[in-house]
């Protein structure tokens, strides 16, 4: 795996005013069920780096078909989306990532959105299992519960900042909503709304890599 990203991610996209270069040092592969009959799995890959977690590379595995790419940058503010339907059963085929167009977008309107954004992380153990348990509230009074969410964690000596990348917590943690006090990879999470558990993930791998992905792409601004 490693030295299949070290020479497939190498790209140069051109007629762009926009360059900058992303380093990944691991990747994490999970399989998402939105509930418990399973039977129509999605598989989200995160690329990522374990010193900076200010961006990530998403890509979204349907079936046997790529369903969505995407290179999100924090300290920027640009989404990168990689748009391309054909590539059936190919997460590793060079031209996935050949083009793109980018967004930008502000994170200081998230960071003061106050209507359902209100958490309490809870800190847990099942036997020798790490549990995080996440509430969040209409409002900051904390009677009306939206949701909670679970999450099991392990010891890895490969990510060190996995949570920040972890898909369903990345926009409230940027958005300095919560802190988490967590070292450890999540290996497994689901979600409880309305009383129903939905929404679950499991970790099938977790994974050294070293491949840089250069980007040289307009700019498109979304209102």
């Amino acid at each position: 795996m490693k030295k299949h990203f070290a020479s497939l991610f190498f790209l140069i996209l051109f007629q762009s005013v926009f360059s900058q270069e992303y380093h990944f040092d691991y990747f994490t592969l999970y399989k998402f069920d939105k509930d418990l009959i399973g039977d129509n799995s999605q598989f989200e890959y995160n690329y990522s780096n374990s010193k900076d977690s200010t961006y990530i590379l998403k890509i979204t595995k349907i079936k046997d078909t790529i369903s969505s790419a995407v290179l999100v940058d924090l300290a920027r503010g640009k989404n990168f989306i990689y748009k391309d339907d054909s590539h059936k059963n190919k997460i590793n085929d060079i031209s996935l990532l050949s083009s793109s167009i980018s967004f930008t977008y502000n994170t200081d309107y998230c960071k003061l959105q106050k209507n359902g954004h209100f958490y309490e992380v809870l800190y847990s153990l099942k036997g020798n299992v790490k549990i995080i348990n996440i509430k969040q509230f209409k409002n900051d009074r904390k009677r009306e519960l939206i949701n909670e969410s679970f999450y099991e964690t392990a010891p890895s000596e490969i990510s060190k900042n996995q949570h920040f990348n972890f898909r369903i917590l990345a926009s409230p943690l940027w958005c300095q909503k919560f802190r988490l006090k967590n070292n450890e990879v999540i290996t497994s999470s689901y979600f409880i709304e309305k009383g129903k558990k939905m929404y679950f993930r499991k970790l099938l791998k977790i994974e050294e890599i070293d491949f840089s992905l250069d980007i040289k792409n307009k700019n498109i601004t979304a209102n």
